[in-house]
């Protein structure tokens, strides 16, 4: 997206969260010095500009246009190659890289109220309960389904072994794509949970969900 170097006060912030600048992130990152020096503009972006960046990114990956031109999964299927599969998880690294101080970027949201979702994430109950919990949360958050690869041990990481996540890479794919208008509108959000960056939390959760 081509962007001035100037933002104005009702401008759309550039951290794509939603909001206009002056409601966002106007005296807290200067935007035009970063469009000025040229910098990285992924630390500075909302959850939903993470979520904007990913999908396309997604898109170029599996040469897609847009979601509208998607009519099956038969369609594009045979797109999620063992290439596809790793190159999507790298961008997952990239989108939300480990160096990331998680809890501020997930502070980045603006102030509404949100909900967790921790149900069923097959697609209609998913639907149907994200159009029920919107009538009392402004925004719905959901736990990206997408495995975070520095999070798990080298057998079940999919940029090493992409072969063998080639089926559930399709179903995460797909379920973005039905759910992407809806992040475009930002009444939902993919979240990374805090234990994907902190290996002692993500065990001592497995360990209690044994028990």
């Amino acid at each position: 997206m081509s962007r001035s170097k100037k933002v104005n006060r009702n401008d759309a912030c550039p951290c794509l969260g939603g909001e206009k600048y002056k409601n966002c992130c106007l005296g807290k990152v200067d935007w035009e010095e970063i469009f000025r020096q040229d910098l990285d503009e992924r630390p500075y972006l909302s959850v939903r500009g993470r979520n904007l960046l990913f999908a396309k990114r997604v898109f170029d990956i599996l040469q897609l246009n847009s979601a509208s031109g998607i009519q099956s999964l038969k369609d594009y299927k045979s797109a999620f190659t063992a290439k596809a599969v790793r190159e999507i998880h790298e961008v997952v690294l990239d989108v939300w890289p480990q160096s990331i101080d998680i809890i501020s970027a997930l502070k980045r949201s603006p102030g509404s109220v949100s909900g967790l979702y921790i149900g069923d994430y097959s697609h209609e109950y998913l639907t149907r309960a994200i159009v029920r919990h919107s009538i009392y949360a402004n925004k719905i958050l959901l736990v990206d389904p997408f495995i975070y690869p520095a999070s798990v041990r080298d057998e079940f990481n999919p940029i090493l072994n992409p072969e063998q996540h080639r089926a559930q890479t399709l179903k995460n794919v797909n379920l973005w794509l039905n759910l992407l208008p809806w992040v475009e509108a930002g009444l939902v959000e993919f979240i990374r949970p805090p234990s994907d960056f902190d290996r002692r939390l993500n065990w001592t959760l497995m360990k209690a969900a044994e028990k």
